[in-house]
């Protein structure tokens, strides 16, 4: 009876920590009127979100310590952590925004900071983008996912390649996975769990792994 407890409650754990929920919202101005095309979107994901005609947003998956960077202006950002509430309103004001979670009567003001866009790495997927593509393994994972980077169907299940890049008999490129090389796809798939995966790498010139890396090179670093 121990042990089942035990398990069951190993299992809500592991549940709640890939949980998400969704997120809905308006932004209006100092006089409540909507305000259209503001940009925003959550920490770790690339494209802007913009809010519609009548002032809305809406997020379909917000996960637990995101934050949502709000953009009233060129170089200007606020960042507004988020909590596991249904709706809010963002009051927008000249140098800060006054955010309030209906139904609750909490408020908070935070001021406008400095932004310098980040050049995201088309080459990279980070912890944050991995999560958000509710994927059950590596080779769900990089699916479609990296520009250049192929994943085929042969008689022994799913490989990949790299675009133009063949250069001997084993056609797929190496796989490091926090040092350790795979030769294939479906070795480093069984072997590495996607919930461990911190950030994903691809190298179409493996040349730092010699002759092993003359296919290109996926460098995968997991949590320690």
């Amino acid at each position: 009876m121990g042990k089942m407890i035990l398990i069951l409650s190993l299992f809500l754990v592991s549940l709640s920590a890939g949980a998400y929920t969704k997120l809905d919202g308006v932004v209006v101005n100092e006089e409540g009127k909507a305000v259209n095309k503001i940009p925003m979107r959550l920490n770790g994901e690339i494209k802007n979100k913009k809010t519609n005609a009548k002032g809305a947003f809406k997020f379909k998956k917000v996960f637990e310590g995101d934050t949502l960077m709000v953009f009233p202006a060129d170089g200007l950002v606020a960042k507004i952590p988020l909590r596991e509430l249904p709706k809010m309103t963002i009051y927008m004001g000249v140098n800060a925004l006054r955010m309030e979670y209906d139904g609750e009567g909490t408020t908070a003001t935070i001021m406008y900071e400095e932004y310098k866009p980040v050049e995201f790495d088309p080459n990279v997927l980070t912890r944050d983008q991995i999560r958000r593509f509710e994927t059950s393994d590596l080779i769900e994972t990089l699916r479609g996912r990296i520009a250049g980077l192929i994943i085929d169907e042969d008689e022994n299940g799913p490989v990949a390649r790299m675009r133009g890049v063949t250069s001997s008999t084993n056609f797929e490129p190496l796989f490091v996975v926090d040092g350790v090389k795979y030769n294939s796809l479906m070795d480093v798939n069984n072997s590495v769990n996607i919930e461990t995966v911190e950030r994903i790498e691809v190298l179409k010139d493996g040349s730092a792994y010699g002759m092993d890396g003359a296919n290109g090179a996926i460098i995968i670093t997991t949590k320690r």
